[in-house]
């Protein structure tokens, strides 16, 4: 129990007045998503993991009938939400042309004062400017924001590699001799950690 209590994420319980102004931006916020939408990010509208499964599935496929090689692994990013400052979100979300005002809000509703609350035992009020609160209606769009850079330069770096981004879940994929995945794939990976530690 104590390691399960240990590795559960906390979720944002969000105030009313809060929840309301998420619903009335959320089509401003759709808005922006479609000027961002990339390939690898499966969470995306009308995409699936599923979907994504069976598009490596079928690469891998096509690679071993062409006599080649494919490997991939799952980078878990434990605590992403967690670890996600605030600061890094503001500046990617700029960047990235999210509406200013907008940004500013989100980031702010995630900066409230929390209480956390387990088994009926509540603790003072506590204060954060280096978390994106999993929860909110925008979190998981603050933490694509972050992560969208850093995985558009790993392709760069890496063209012939496949991402899929879930959320807060990340598989490289990498396809080609067998000579080319035992090099490309552990320098991908290498590659990822260091970006995003």
């Amino acid at each position: 129990p104590q390691k399960a209590m240990e590795d559960a994420a906390p979720i944002g319980l969000l105030p009313t007045v809060v929840r309301v102004w998420e619903r009335v931006r959320k089509p401003l916020v759709a808005a922006w998503r479609a000027t961002v939408e990339r390939d690898y990010n499966w969470a995306a509208k009308g995409r699936s993991p599923q979907e994504a499964v069976w598009k490596h599935a079928l690469i891998d496929e096509a690679a071993a009938a062409r006599g080649e090689s494919s490997a991939a692994v799952l980078v878990d990013l434990t605590k992403a939400f967690e670890r996600g400052k605030l600061e890094l979100v503001w500046r990617a979300g700029l960047r990235l042309h999210f509406p200013p005002m907008l940004l500013r809000l989100v980031l702010e509703s995630f900066a409230f004062a929390r209480v956390l609350t387990m088994g009926g035992a509540v603790t003072t009020e506590v204060h954060t400017l280096s978390a994106i609160l999993a929860g909110g209606s925008f979190a998981a769009d603050a933490l694509f924001i972050v992560l969208a850079e850093q995985c558009d330069e790993m392709l760069i770096d890496y063209p012939n590699a496949e991402l899929c981004l879930f959320v807060d879940d990340l598989t490289l994929h990498v396809t080609g001799t067998e000579r080319y995945v035992a090099t490309a794939l552990p320098g991908l990976l290498d590659d990822c950690i260091d970006r995003l530690e």
